[in-house]
Formats: C-alpha cells, structure tokens, sequence
C-alpha cells in the first residue's frame, strides 16, 4: 500500500466517528468523537504508539513504551543524577502540552529500589 493511500486509510478510520449513551433504552444524541483512538481495535493500539513515539527522545533517562504505558527510570549515585531525572519530568510535561496528551497521574508511581537497608 502506497504512502498516500496509507495516509487515506487512517484518515478514513479516524474521521465522522461519534459515540452516545444508550440508558434504560434511552439513547443520547449522538455526538461526534475529535481526539483519540479507536479502543478496542486491532488498529488502535499501533496509531496510539505512533503518535507517541517520540517521547522518548525528550529525555535523556532511558525511557520504554508498551501500548499505553511508558516507564522512565534513572541510576541514582549522585545528586546530579536526581537532578537529571527530575530536568526528564519536566520535559515529559512540556511533551504532554505540546502533543495535547495528559498523563494519568494516578497511575504514576515512584518505585525505589535499593540495596540498603
């Protein structure tokens, strides 16, 4: 499949979709869906990676992604190692603005691991 066709594609699976609420046997108007991809498809997972690909080139702390989750993690053995991941935080907030993508804080955690006890 050619490039442009490709594009046409997605642009096709993207495009005039809408979503309602159906109640009791009651259904809302339907209203039309502009952000986001199709959950639940075998397509949707690949758009979804493609579009945050390039969050880890933002950070300089090596950073992993699968399907909707990523992982960041640094070596901390000196303070300019925590001052390196916390200068990575914050650019993985410019990436969530400029890409209009909102990390789910609930389900951030910090995970310490240690030899010491």
């Amino acid at each position: 499949m050619e490039c442009a066709a490709t594009l046409a594609w997605i642009k096709n699976v993207l495009s005039r979709r809408t979503q309602q609420v159906t109640l009791e046997g009651v259904s809302s108007t339907a209203s039309p869906v502009t952000s986001g991809v199709l959950q639940g498809t075998v397509v949707g997972p690949l758009l979804f990676l493609a579009y945050i690909n390039d969050l880890p080139e933002c950070v300089s702390s090596p950073c992993h992604l699968f399907a909707d989750d990523s992982l960041l993690y640094r070596v901390i053995k000196t303070p300019q190692d925590t001052k390196i991941l916390q200068e990575d935080l914050d650019k993985l907030q410019d990436w969530e603005k400029k890409w209009l993508m909102e990390f789910n804080t609930d389900k951030c955690e910090v995970l310490r691991i240690s030899n010491k006890r």
